[in-house]
């Protein structure tokens, strides 16, 4: 089991570096992926990328176990170092764009700025109609979302700060004159106060992959999109996929006072 499993991800991984593509990594429960609805802003949402747990490359089973984050299981040291041979790269981010999962987006009413985050209207899709609903009457939404994973290849570990729960990944688009803008933003610790311990460190071992998720966006844009994370000062992307957002995303300028 654990030799098939390996060379399953093994394939993946070296299926995604040389090909354009993106393909299932670990299955999600089938109660990850209920929502029919898909989330269509006018505005850049605040990333809210979800930090499922950690599995660890060449472990014996393919579906995610939830926290602990700790792997119940160590690298296949073996295989890791087959994927550094072959990727030449030290860290490599992976969008599963085959299965979707469940995204969480929070409505709130913002009272240094009096307004509603993201707006009072929040647009989605669901059965290619457009509609929204009002935050003033609910304070969360379920909409559909891919799985990301963030591989560290290299020999040493990785740290990734993060706010409690989330990673810092914001997705990017190209826009009409075929430049990369982000769609997202992320929140600083300047935005809003928070408990000292909203904030905190994730340390990536050699051959340990972090498994996240993003927004399955749809709007009236189609274009190429992508993941970006920065780390310690370096800036990592991962392949683009065909997708469609609002070309709103791309242009607004909008910012949020929440303290």
């Amino acid at each position: 089991m654990s030799i098939r499993k390996s060379i399953m991800l093994l394939s993946f991984l070296l299926l995604h570096t040389f090909c354009n593509c993106q393909s299932i990594s670990v299955n999600f429960p089938d109660s990850f992926k209920t929502s029919s609805k898909y989330y269509s802003p006018v505005n850049k949402p605040i990333s809210k990328s979800a930090m499922w747990g950690v599995i660890s490359i060449g472990q014996p089973y393919d579906s995610l176990i939830l926290w602990p984050s700790i792997p119940l299981y160590y690298p296949n040291e073996s295989l890791l170092s087959k994927l550094r041979d072959s990727i030449h790269s030290n860290f490599i981010i992976i969008v599963d764009t085959v299965q979707n999962l469940d995204c969480y987006e929070y409505f709130f009413w913002i009272k240094n700025d009096k307004k509603y985050y993201p707006e009072r209207r929040v647009g989605y899709i669901e059965k290619d109609r457009y509609t929204t609903m009002d935050a003033k009457n609910t304070n969360q939404a379920i909409f559909k979302g891919y799985s990301v994973y963030l591989i560290n290849l290299s020999d040493t570990a990785v740290t990734i700060r993060h706010r409690k729960y989330n990673v810092p990944i914001v997705q990017e688009a190209i826009d009409s004159t075929g430049s990369w803008k982000p769609i997202e933003t992320l929140f600083s610790p300047l935005q809003i106060s928070v408990p000292a311990n909203y904030y905190g460190v994730t340390p990536l071992k050699p051959g340990e992959i972090l498994v996240s998720s993003i927004y399955n966006y749809k709007g009236d844009f189609q274009t190429l999109l992508r993941v970006k994370i920065t780390i310690n000062g370096t800036t990592y992307h991962s392949k683009s996929f065909q997708g469609s957002i609002n070309y709103s995303q791309i242009t607004s300028i909008k910012t949020y006072k929440f303290h």
